[in-house]
């Protein structure tokens, strides 16, 4: 039991510790694999959680964009911070939508799951056990993509495939496809007609310099005529002297030119020589002679006419004259000299009188005046000049200095009287002046009496003028006596009434009368003569000293006045009598009565006083009167005797120098015409040598204009030769480019044609002819005028002395061509023997030989000299004087039509071109026609379209790319620089606009169906210019043709309902998009205009369309270009019309580049019709055909100028029905249109039919205008003239026998040429005949020079007779096979009914399908049997854009704007859709930006409001990403157990676990998600 007992205590425990050991494994096992899948539940949770967020913020999508525009992209009405907030919300609705809790509980479970979002998965040990996941979020963010957005084209260009996969018609694109076939060689071909235009613009250098030699070959003529005619401006006249007026003629100028050394009579070396030596070379200078310096021409005399002196200024002499200084000396050296000088033999008198009777230099020996002087008689002057040349010398008999004393001799005698009548004069002055200063005193006597006497009476006059006017009273005095008893105041008024008058007897004086004075003032001024007063006083003492000094009134005034006198008799005062009264009595004293009268008085005494002193004065003059009138008598005697004695020694001074008169008069007036012989003989010499010099410079200057004329002319053919060497080189590009057009495309009647042209073009131009004419006879000519030329130029020939005779033109030059050694061999006095022995060293003069030249020295006359080129340039290049009316009319035209193609319109755009009234256009019957009857009317144009003036933002995706700048240029404009037509330039503008457009054609196959979708899109939900117009053309039917309408008719019913507004009001703002929102201008931006932008993106909408335009027109230009120069009508034309210009303005504008205008300006008015068209909604042909070309020459240069302005009036040409009509009608047709599609197919069938054997006829016509014209070219240069006639049979036999084999191997197989190739051929056959037998009838009865000449002359008309001739016979073929274009189109016409029968309303979709394949492919099979468009099968799409092109197949297609716009945009997205996308996306937010239905918008997006935000593209997300970082914590590893074991407990360092054993584990979720 103990045993038991003790061993049961031994395992005690045991199970406990092998639970413990067992457990222990088990349950870290169980902690790790409960953690485990924790963390990987955890993990699950947290994917899920974040796709939920990412799908919740997707799901939040802007339903604007969505619903517009089928895009999908993030609300941008949330920041990322708002978008994270509202995750919780979304998820509890998941939560509630899933049934896992009601709504009460959501949020309170949300936030015990999930903590605000970091409870979502996450918990901690603090929470209920039923947190079985105890989670917490660290870090959670939502983010939108930025690259994700809408502005990314990528993402753009995705969503919208995405979008189109299943809304884009199965079949669209297929006939558009095909059509873009159409353009594959437009480029190539377009790079052929400018090198065409190129070489044919190069002409008009050849045929300038050619017409500029031709007019220097007349001009030359014409200076012989000049020079060899006695009217011509050139003609050197004086064959034997100078003014003998004979003709000196070319052949004889080397004769004429030796006459001038001594045979050319009176003028000639000889003689100048003469004149020079003997006149001019050391001659004696007379300029230090006396009397040099007086003026004798003006009568500067030294002896003055009568006697009258000398003039001493400027006589020359000088010497010194010694005179007395007194007067009697004086008078004895004058009367000595007098009677020296008057001695008769005297030296100075026999000298005198020698010298006159000499007669040195006759007047008679010299003609002229002034400056002008001539020598008259040559023989004469020269002997009188030699003996006065000796008379200067002293060498002669006479000698200067016998003249040179005689003078000294006058001027002493002039000196002596100067210095005598100096002192006799002094001597008459002083006498004279006694004399006048004694008539002086008895002047002053009789003046100063007179003075006197109006003294006295000035005085008498004021007392007697003063008494009669005094008014004062003075009645006080009555009753007042004075001594003598008597009234005063009767005294006083006796006194105041007394009138004194002047004495009237005189007193005689020496002749003189005076006033008699005596006793006067006794008798009139004092009461007795015995009074010392006068009576004024006496009566005023009398007054002062009676009874009033006792009256008071009067007392002061007597008092005062008592005491005046006394003090003036004592000289005691000075004051006058009224200031002392005043100081006296006061100054009221002036009122008394009294002081007035006693002032009056006082004032008449003192007058009394001033007679008495005057009277005085006079009567001294009187008394010594006769003492002066005396003295005055002896003093005028005494000078007269003086005056008298003067004058007579002057008179004999006068007489004596008289005497001398004529010796001095004559010997100044030889030193005069001493001078004017010289200047005679010095203008004389001038008259000689200017002569000689003319003639001679004439026949030099003549033979150096004959010479430089021919080096012109030869210059000018050099010039030529070089033009015609580039114009060949042009003919070489143009065959190169050809040759490359053909290797590309095969052979075609493009090819051929323009083979043909420049194998004619070759032969336009012979340079070995003008070489040989330039090389041999313009040669040979300029040889012998040069020849001629050296020898007169020659430097030491035609020369006198020094200088060439030509260069001596003057006297002074001849004097300075006589070297140094000559002049200093001569003597004093030359004589004519001296002068001649030196012209022989001095004159050389080496003739030249003659010039001879055949014809006259003529190229043209009397006849043309027959060398070929010559004979071509006068034929070609007429004389503008045979210009007539006529060809001025022309020339004028051509001017006029050229301008209005140079103006065009400058480069503006088609945007503003209009249409004028109806009224001008139409008639009553085609208006009613139009507009179907309706009156209903508005301005045309009015669509709604809201684009004009409106640019495009700043903050737009396409932000930083580059534009396509576009072409602006809607028009071909036609420049000229320097005279010269330049039409290549407009040409390559407008080619290399299209280069830049059709660039990436070959890439369009390249993800091509993508492109299609984005092509769809964009015209599906925006609009363009014609968006209107097409919707109307297509709803009303316009565009298609009723039988017997023409493309004028559309036209003008397409202008009629376009200005009806109940037409236009059908269809403006009713267009869809593919979300079936409306495109308007409340929802649409740039309405009108957004394809426009999308493809070219300028900021303005309006440029954009004229881009747009400009690009539709550079395409039309060069399809028009290479029809208009290849349509055998337009070609004949035009030439013609060139041909005609060309002689209108005498060749100098060659017919070649007014062809080139002419076809280019048919082209410009045709692509400017067609744009017209096109914006109307009407689609024109790719390329053209005679049946649907509409302009004609008349008014292609008004349309090209002012595009359809009068096209609906001009042109009314039959539109053609084209197959392309047909085809793109059964490649899009419905069972429910099919039978309609096949009828207008049938008829397009034999329109296209009728176009191909137009086609043949034009190149089979083309072809025989090129050939005759490169046979006709080549026969003007012949070799051997006189062989014309033969020649001109065998190149148009060579032509007949060419023509079938040409035509074969051109057209045979085609089985339309096939059928009509045997008539063209006979008719054109009998163009050939007609062209060779017109020629042989105008040169087969002429002689074989002439006829050569005739033939080359008459050859533009040859060509003109050709053009027409063709033109009338493709017209009578097309009229002979009107009929077989329908013949030929019959089987296959009932062969495509026979597909149908009566069966199409059964036809399902499938059948309908299956139908139109056989349809195409019977289509193509007749295209590729009859309009030669071979592997252009039609239908193929997208796998068959690799082909070639086929004239056949373009011109059975029809384009209209929109046409276009898609090609261009198509291209564009091909070569890089990223600009397209960008500015597809612009599009978008302009549009949404601007949306709002305030304005009638049919939806506005949430951001577009007033407060400035708006919708963003680059703001539209589409994708968003989610990243959280979550720890989950441990249930079991995070015990203490387990951390311990985990732990190093010595070491004191935890270690944690990697990975999903950690005790906190890391999980972190990144998530990106997109639409």
């Amino acid at each position: 039991m103990k045993l038991k007992a003790k061993t049961r205590r031994r395992i005690q425990g045991s199970i406990t510790v092998l639970m413990v050991i067992i457990m222990l494994p088990m349950m870290t096992m169980s902690a790790i694999i409960v953690d485990a899948s924790r963390t990987n539940m955890a993990r699950s949770m947290v994917s899920s959680a974040g796709d939920l967020a990412m799908n919740t913020a997707l799901a939040n999508y802007d339903t604007i964009v969505k619903d517009v525009y089928g895009l999908f992209a993030m609300s941008q009405g949330q920041s990322d911070e708002e978008l994270a907030k509202s995750l919780k919300d979304y998820f509890s609705k998941t939560l509630v939508s899933y049934g896992v809790v009601n709504t009460a509980e959501a949020d309170e479970y949300v936030d015990y799951l999930m903590g605000d979002f970091k409870a979502l998965i996450a918990g901690t040990k603090d929470k209920k056990a039923s947190n079985f996941i105890d989670m917490s979020v660290n870090e959670f963010t939502v983010k939108k993509i930025d690259d994700s957005s809408l502005a990314n084209p990528e993402i753009l260009r995705s969503q919208i495939v995405d979008y189109m996969k299943y809304r884009a018609p199965v079949n669209f694109g297929m006939s558009f496809l095909d059509s873009v076939k159409a353009f594959k060689n437009v480029e190539k071909q377009t790079e052929v007609t400018k090198a065409q235009v190129e070489a044919q613009q190069s002409t008009q250098d050849v045929n300038q310099a050619c017409a500029t030699a031709m007019k220097l070959i007349r001009e030359h003529d014409k200076l012989i005529d000049s020079i060899n005619t006695d009217s011509g401006a050139e003609a050197v006249k004086g064959k034997v002297s100078k003014s003998d007026g004979n003709l000196v003629k070319i052949k004889e100028y080397d004769e004429q030119v030796g006459k001038y050394n001594s045979s050319w009579s009176g003028d000639n070396y000889q003689k100048a020589n003469q004149l020079a030596m003997i006149f001019l070379l050391n001659s004696p200078k007379v300029d230090s002679l006396y009397l040099s310096k007086l003026d004798a021409g003006n009568s500067q005399f030294f002896i003055k006419n009568g006697g009258n002196g000398l003039i001493y200024d400027k006589s020359g002499i000088s010497i010194s004259v010694s005179t007395a200084s007194d007067y009697n000396g004086a008078k004895k050296q004058l009367t000595d000299q007098i009677a020296k000088l008057n001695n008769a033999s005297g030296k100075e008198k026999k000298t005198a009188n020698s010298y006159v009777n000499a007669s040195f230099l006759d007047y008679k020996n010299i003609s002229g005046s002034g400056d002008n002087y001539k020598i008259a008689n040559e023989t004469n002057a020269i002997n009188t000049f030699i003996e006065y040349e000796k008379f200067l010398t002293d060498t002669g008999t006479l000698k200067y200095s016998d003249v040179k004393s005689t003078l000294e001799s006058i001027y002493t005698l002039g000196k002596y009287y100067d210095n005598y009548n100096t002192l006799a004069g002094k001597a008459v002055s002083s006498a004279k002046k006694e004399m006048d200063t004694a008539n002086g005193k008895v002047s002053s006597a009789k003046s100063n009496a007179t003075k006197y006497y109006n003294n006295i009476k000035s005085y008498v006059d004021g007392i007697n003028d003063a008494n009669k006017n005094y008014n004062t009273s003075y009645d006080f005095l009555n009753g007042i006596n004075n001594g003598d008893n008597e009234d005063l105041h009767t005294v006083v008024s006796n006194m105041l009434s007394q009138k004194v008058s002047m004495p009237t007897a005189t007193k005689t004086v020496s002749g003189y009368d005076f006033k008699n004075f005596n006793n006067f003032v006794n008798n009139n001024y004092k009461e007795n003569s015995s009074d010392t007063d006068d009576k004024y006083i006496k009566v005023t003492k009398e007054i002062i000293g009676s009874s009033l000094k006792t009256n008071v009134k009067y007392a002061s005034v007597c008092n005062a006045a008592d005491s005046y006198f006394k003090e003036i008799a004592n000289n005691t005062t000075s004051k006058t009598f009224d200031t002392y009264m005043k100081d006296k009595v006061g100054s009221s004293v002036v009122d008394n009565d009294l002081y007035k009268l006693l002032l009056s008085l006082r004032r008449h005494s003192i007058t009394v006083d001033d007679i008495k002193d005057a009277i005085g004065s006079y009567n001294e003059i009187v008394n010594g009167y006769k003492a002066l009138v005396d003295d005055a008598h002896t003093k005028k005697n005494a000078y007269d005797t003086k005056k008298n004695e003067q004058a007579s020694d002057t008179a004999n001074y006068k007489a004596c120098l008289n005497n001398y008169f004529n010796f001095g008069n004559r010997y100044q007036n030889d030193l005069v015409f001493y001078k004017k012989y010289i200047a005679a003989a010095k203008n004389t010499i001038t008259e000689k040598v200017s002569a000689v010099s003319t003639q001679f410079a004439k026949i030099e200057d003549n033979v150096s204009k004959i010479a430089e004329q021919l080096t012109a002319i030869d210059k000018q053919l050099g010039v030529a030769r070089t033009a015609i060497e580039t114009y060949n080189t042009n003919l070489n590009t143009w065959n190169t480019k050809n040759n490359e057009y053909k290797n590309k495309a095969g052979s075609d009647n493009f090819s051929e044609q323009n083979k043909a042209d420049i194998e004619a073009a070759h032969k336009q131009y012979d340079t070995n002819k003008l070489d040989k004419f330039r090389g041999q006879l313009l040669a040979s000519w300029l040889n012998e005028y040069n020849e001629f030329k050296s020898i007169l130029t020659r430097s030491d020939n035609f020369k006198y002395g020094k200088t060439k005779i030509k260069d001596i033109k003057t006297a002074d030059k001849l004097l300075a061509a006589i070297p140094s050694d000559v002049k200093n061999s001569l003597g004093k006095v030359v004589t004519v023997e001296d002068a001649n022995s030196k012209l022989n060293t001095l004159y050389k003069g080496e003739k030249p030989g003659k010039i001879e030249i055949d014809n006259e020295y003529k190229f043209l006359s009397p006849t043309i000299i027959p060398v070929t080129f010559l004979v071509y340039l006068n034929a070609t290049y007429k004389d503008e004087s045979t210009k007539t009316a006529a060809d001025t009319t022309i020339k004028n035209s051509y001017e006029t039509s050229k301008n209005k193609l140079k103006s065009s319109n400058n480069g503006s755009s088609a945007e503003n071109a209009t249409i004028p009234p109806k009224s001008e256009k139409l008639s009553k019957s085609e208006n009613n026609k139009g507009n179907s009857g309706n009156s209903n009317t508005a301005v045309k144009g009015n669509y709604g379209y809201s684009y004009k003036g409106k640019t495009a933002p700043k903050d737009l995706p396409s932000k930083g790319e580059d534009k396509n700048t576009g072409n602006n240029n809607t028009q071909y404009k036609l420049d000229e620089k320097d005279g010269k037509i330049d039409a290549s330039s407009g040409f390559t503008q407008q080619s290399n606009v299209l280069g830049q457009i059709l660039n990436g054609i070959g890439n369009i196959a390249e993800n091509a169906l993508e492109n299609v979708y984005i092509l769809t899109y964009i015209f599906e939900n925006f609009s363009y210019n014609t968006l209107i117009q097409d919707e109307l053309i297509n709803g009303e039917g316009i565009a298609k043709n009723s039988k017997g309408d023409t493309s004028m008719t559309a036209f003008m019913k397409a202008e009629s309902a376009l200005s009806d507004s109940d037409i236009t009001g059908k269809y403006v703002d009713k267009q869809k998009m593919l979300s079936s929102y409306p495109m308007k201008a409340a929802n649409n931006y740039f309405y009108g205009a957004e394809i426009e932008y999308i493809l070219y993106g300028n900021e303005s909408a309006e440029k954009n369309v004229t881009y747009a335009k400009a690009s539709i027109y550079a395409i039309r230009f060069a399809f028009n270009c290479i029809y208009a120069f290849t349509n055998s009508d337009i070609r004949s034309l035009t030439r013609n019309v060139g041909l005609a210009v060309q002689a209108a303005t005498c060749g100098f504008v060659p017919y070649q580049i007014v062809q080139v205008v002419l076809q280019l300006a048919l082209a410009a008015g045709e692509s400017a019709t067609d744009l017209v068209m096109m914006e109307d909604g009407l689609k024109v042909a790719i390329v053209k055909s005679k049946d649907t070309w509409t302009l004609s020459l008349k008014n292609a240069f008004e349309t090209a100028a002012e595009k359809i302005a009068d096209v609906a009036v001009e042109v009314v040409k039959e539109g053609a029905k084209k197959i392309s009509d047909g085809i793109q009608g059964i490649v899009d047709a419905t069972a429910d249109n099919i039978t309609t599609s096949i009828d207008e197919l049938n008829e397009n069938l034999t329109s296209a039919t009728q176009s191909k054997i137009d086609e043949i006829v034009n190149s089979a016509s083309n072809y025989v205008q090129s050939i005759i014209e490169e046979k006709l070219n080549n026969l003007q240069f012949l070799d051997d003239p006189n062989k014309i006639k033969a020649e001109v049979g065998k190149a148009f036999d060579e032509i007949s026998g060419s023509l079938h084999n040409e035509l074969q191997s051109r057209f045979g197989g085609n089985k339309i040429a096939d059928s009509i190739l045997s008539d063209v051929e006979e008719k054109l056959n009998g163009v050939i005949d007609k062209t060779k037998t017109n020629i042989q009838e105008k040169i087969g009865k002429l002689d074989s020079s002439k006829a050569y000449s005739t033939f080359v002359t008459e050859l533009n008309n040859f060509k003109m007779d050709l053009s027409k001739r063709l033109k009338e016979t493709v017209d009578s073929i097309g009229s002979k096979l009107s009929g077989k274009a329908t013949e030929l189109t019959k089987d296959v016409q009932e062969k495509i009914n026979g597909y149908v029968g009566d069966k199409t309303k059964e036809l399902t979709d499938k059948a309908t399908d299956e139908l139109k394949k056989k349809i195409i492919e019977t289509t193509n099979d007749f295209s590729k049997n009859f309009l030669e468009t071979g592997e252009n099968a039609i239908g193929g799409g997208v796998d068959n854009l690799k082909g070639n092109s086929s004239s056949s197949l373009a011109s059975a297609i029809k384009f209209g704007y929109k046409d276009y716009l898609m090609l261009f945009t198509f291209i564009s997205i091909s070569v890089n859709d990223k600009p397209i996308l960008n500015r597809t996306a612009d599009v978008i937010q302009m549009n949404i930006t601007n949306a709002k239905t305030s304005n009638g918008a049919t939806y506005q997006h949430m951001l577009t409001k007033d407060d400035g935000s708006e919708f963003r593209m680059s703001k539209a997300k589409t994708y968003v990403a989610v990243h959280a970082s979550v720890d989950v914590d441990m249930l079991f590893m995070n015990m203490d157990f387990f951390t311990n074991i985990l732990s190093d407990a010595e070491n004191g360092v935890t270690t944690e676990v990697d990975g999903d054993f950690t005790p906190a584990a890391k999980l972190q979720y990144n998530g990106l998600s997109g639409y």
